[in-house]
């Protein structure tokens, strides 16, 4: 009984009339347009200012990482060639390193 009192308070002001009915197809309409809208603006995301600006800072980032681990190999080289009196080339044979690795 309480659910069917719920249910009618709920559904007063939500007659079915004209102006209702104009309104609702009003509202179904707009909310197609803003959905097409949406997909059409999916094609330009790519051109973001701000997206670009991460890709580039993250792309920063990276290269910062990469160029650290390279510097990281030439320590380990430095001190492996003092330590142990071992040629460059034997070290980058020995562990892989081709002769074209350097920093980014």
């Amino acid at each position: 009984k309480e659910l069917g009192d719920l249910i009618a308070n709920a559904q007063l002001g939500r007659e079915h009339t004209e102006e209702r009915g104009n309104l609702v197809e009003e509202m179904t309409e707009t909310e197609a347009l803003w959905s097409e809208q949406q997909e059409e603006l999916k094609q330009f995301k790519e051109c973001d200012p701000v997206l670009m600006h991460r890709k580039k800072e993250e792309a920063r980032v990276a290269k910062d990482a990469a160029n650290r681990w390279t510097d990281n190999v030439f320590i380990i080289q430095s001190w492996v060639r003092d330590k142990f009196n071992m040629d460059m080339d034997e070290f980058n044979k020995f562990f892989g390193i081709p002769a074209e690795f350097d920093s980014v």
